[in-house]
């Protein structure tokens, strides 16, 4: 990666392409993976919002895979020394869980794992700050509805939520 040396407002041309195996889009001059930005999104939110979980979730698990597969390149990659300071089992930084059921990557005190959504028995009962969904169109509306949309409602501490309601309504 290069260090940007400025950031200017701009205008330029976007559109979709279509490359054989291959989901990306081209803008500013440039080939752009969704897959790619998605992982990038993650390193980037679980390095600088420690503690956080983030779930990955696709029509198929394999799809949801690849987020993870593309954080796994870029820790690889020669300039990601700083990655991989905190994506390193071996060390004790992070772990690597690769299962036939579930994925998970560790970065610091974070999580980002992709699961297999199917008919989202498998989800039912997770809990994550972030949710990354990919090819939602794909989806079943019946896993959107029944299974997602109630997952992103869900407060992740209800005891302290009612905690806060408790402390607001005497105050009130």
């Amino acid at each position: 990666f290069d260090i940007a040396k400025r950031i200017e407002d701009c205008k330029t041309e976007s559109m979709d392409v279509t490359i054989e195996n291959e989901e990306c889009y081209w803008g500013n001059g440039g080939i752009h993976h969704n897959t790619s930005t998605a992982a990038m999104f993650c390193i980037l939110y679980a390095t600088f919002n420690q503690g956080k979980k983030i779930a990955v979730l696709a029509p198929s698990f394999k799809q949801s895979k690849l987020v993870l597969k593309n954080i796994k390149k870029i820790a690889q990659e020669p300039g990601a020394g700083f990655l991989r300071q905190y994506f390193n089992p071996k060390k004790g930084t992070g772990h690597v869980k690769e299962g036939t059921d579930e994925w998970e990557y560790t970065i610091g005190k974070s999580s980002i794992i992709a699961v297999p959504l199917g008919d989202g028995g498998k989800i039912r009962g997770l809990r994550a700050n972030v949710l990354i969904i990919d090819e939602f169109l794909e989806m079943p509306k019946s896993v959107v509805t029944d299974v997602i949309t109630p997952f992103v409602v869900v407060n992740q501490d209800p005891v302290r939520r009612q905690e806060i309601y408790e402390l607001e309504s005497e105050l009130i």
